[in-house]
């Protein structure tokens, strides 16, 4: 039998798509699952109910939850990082790259909701935890050396700072969400202490 022409739970026939089209649908149905229950709230079985496809489809895609979930985790953060990196790249400063990107986050945050908040913390196991590992060492790379070659820093001391940086964005949309902080404000207050760190450690050599 096509996947294509699986049937749904009551027996209906499920709506034709491509095989891209049918996995952009369980990724869908799996980020809505995030948004409204966290990552205990994705079980394949759970995604495949929403999705209202017989159970073992989902297996077709993805081996296992786990990998579904990470699936989820590159497609989101693409939409984010891909963004953030234009925005960054366009400013001549460290200072200036610093309040693009936390735009670009506060941006993708205003559009996806919980989704993207809960993706970047580190609350997840497995395949998920290894990917965001993963991108995150990229992200510190690309601003230890933005650090290093406007400071001055050591590659160690610039690699350090960055890591504790980026650490703190997810703690930033903490404090906007629960409206401890404008979003103009937070903004303001986060690329101020990243350029003053940075600075500080640039004079101290």
């Amino acid at each position: 039998m096509a996947i294509a022409d699986d049937p749904i739970a009551d027996g209906a026939p499920a709506q034709r798509l491509t095989r891209a089209q049918r996995r952009e649908h369980f990724l869908d149905v799996a980020a809505a699952l995030v948004a409204e229950g966290g990552f205990e709230a994705v079980t394949m079985e759970s995604v495949a109910a929403r999705a209202g496809v017989s159970k073992g489809l989902g297996y077709a895609y993805f081996d296992n939850r786990g990998e579904l979930l990470a699936a989820l985790f590159e497609r989101e953060t693409g939409q984010l990082d891909r963004p953030a990196t234009r925005a960054a790249d366009a400013q001549e400063t460290f200072e200036g790259k610093v309040r693009a990107t936390v735009g670009v986050v506060f941006d993708t945050v205003a559009a996806k909701g919980p989704l993207i908040a809960r993706l970047l913390r580190a609350e997840a196991e497995g395949p998920i935890n290894e990917r965001r590992t993963k991108r995150q060492r990229v992200i510190e790379r690309r601003w230890a050396q933005l650090i290093a070659d406007e400071y001055g820093v050591s590659e160690p001391t610039a690699r350090a700072s960055a890591a504790i940086m980026l650490a703190s964005i997810p703690r930033v949309i903490e404090l906007w969400a629960s409206g401890k902080g404008s979003r103009e404000e937070l903004t303001e207050t986060y690329t101020r202490m990243c350029t003053a760190a940075a600075r500080d450690l640039g004079s101290a050599i």
